[in-house]
């Protein structure tokens, strides 16, 4: 039996403007961050602004999941960029890992599912970085906890105020991603530029 080999990802080409938008995906309460990045003539970025959004589905406890989703993809379709936008972006989100294929998974992949539909229909799809990986890029420590990345995020973004831990968390997707990608530099008291 022949082994395979594992698939490297494909490099990216990245314009002079482009912008990502992270996804923190879930049923009750997704949030969503577009970083907007410029790249000047030797290649060095730069984050230009951040925006937040979340979908807040907890406080209606009587929503079908029907219902939700329906919110979920109202929320997606506003804050996404229109087809005739002409500013690149990249899709990341935090990558989910079944442990115990409880219904609370089950959930967050109707959400996801949607995402994923979502983005077909655009012509696009998502990248995918894994949460310990996410800390770690932002922290230094796979193991930090929610507000250790909040803090850590003004190093790159500067202070800011979001609405809940879903709309930090999908400003930690991004950045964590342009750090994966080689975008950026992960903090570490110096500069934050590539």
């Amino acid at each position: 039996m022949a082994k395979t080999q594992k698939q490297q990802p494909k490099s990216i080409e990245f314009p002079r403007q482009y912008r990502v938008i992270g996804g923190d995906i879930s049923l009750k309460r997704p949030g969503f961050s577009v970083v907007y990045v410029e790249r000047d003539e030797q290649g060095i970025s730069t984050i230009t602004n951040v925006e937040t959004m979340s979908i807040d589905n907890k406080t209606d406890k009587k929503k079908s999941k029907g219902q939700l989703l329906n919110d979920i993809l109202v929320g997606i379709e506003n804050f996404f960029p229109s087809e005739n936008d002409n500013i690149p972006t990249f899709y990341v989100r935090e990558k989910y890992i079944t442990q115990h294929n409880s219904i609370y998974e089950a959930t967050i992949h109707k959400a996801v599912g949607l995402s994923d539909w979502y983005l077909w229909k655009i012509g696009s799809e998502w990248h995918e970085i894994y949460p310990n990986t996410i800390k770690k890029l932002i922290t230094g420590s796979g193991k930090a906890d929610k507000k250790q990345v909040t803090e850590a995020l003004s190093h790159y973004v500067g202070e800011r105020q979001y609405a809940n831990d879903d709309e930090s968390d999908a400003t930690a997707v991004a950045i964590a991603w342009l750090i994966e990608q080689k975008q950026i530099n992960s903090y570490d008291g110096g500069t934050e530029e590539c």
